[in-house]
């Protein structure tokens, strides 16, 4: 092929190292025209809010829960009589599960009733609740029916409660007469904080 007058061949002669630089200017050029083609960008913000809970379940915590706990006062002796008072052969266990601060509350929803012979009390028996181990006991009275009373409180977490019931015996006239059975209705309330 003949070369036409006018014409000029232009040759590009690569030293070494220069093909780097090549690529790199290439790179910056994609890049630059591919910022150029993003700048319509839109910028969405998520917000969420976390609600409070807070469970409570009554019963050990290897047996499914339950929603109510029988009290059970064994038969009572001569000591009870002395000491002035049964206290019940099975703790009630307690389960707060919360993902936030917690107050936990009883109340009776009647007021202590007993079911025996002979000469009975002239009021409402007296039943205690106290948190194991070593707590001191408190008096559920007829003040406490459907007026709550503070059991506890917590953080968040699981937390498990042992409340161990007593009824006062001081109110009943020794020997005169036999307790078959003490009533009383405890409404457990956990509230968030």
């Amino acid at each position: 092929m003949r070369r036409q007058p006018g014409h000029r061949r232009t040759v590009i002669r690569l030293k070494r190292g220069s093909t780097g630089i090549i690529c790199i200017l290439l790179l910056v050029v994609c890049v630059v025209a591919t910022a150029a083609a993003t700048t319509n960008t839109t910028d969405t913000s998520v917000s969420y809010t976390v609600l409070p809970y807070v469970a409570l379940s009554i019963g050990p915590a290897d047996c499914a829960a339950r929603d109510q706990q029988m009290l059970v006062f064994p038969s009572l002796t001569d000591e009870d009589w002395q000491r002035g008072y049964v206290e019940q052969s099975e703790s009630v266990d307690l389960r707060v599960v919360a993902n936030t601060s917690w107050t936990l509350t009883a109340e009776l929803l009647a007021p202590v009733r007993w079911i025996g012979t002979g000469a009975g009390p002239g009021q409402a028996p007296i039943l205690s609740w106290a948190i194991l181990p070593g707590d001191a006991y408190t008096d559920l009275t007829c003040d406490a029916v459907r007026n709550p009373q503070f059991v506890s409180s917590g953080d968040r977490g699981v937390h498990q409660l042992s409340l161990r019931y007593r009824v006062d015996l001081r109110l009943f006239a020794a020997n005169a007469m036999e307790i078959e059975t003490v009533e009383a209705v405890v409404l457990y309330t956990v509230v968030a904080d």
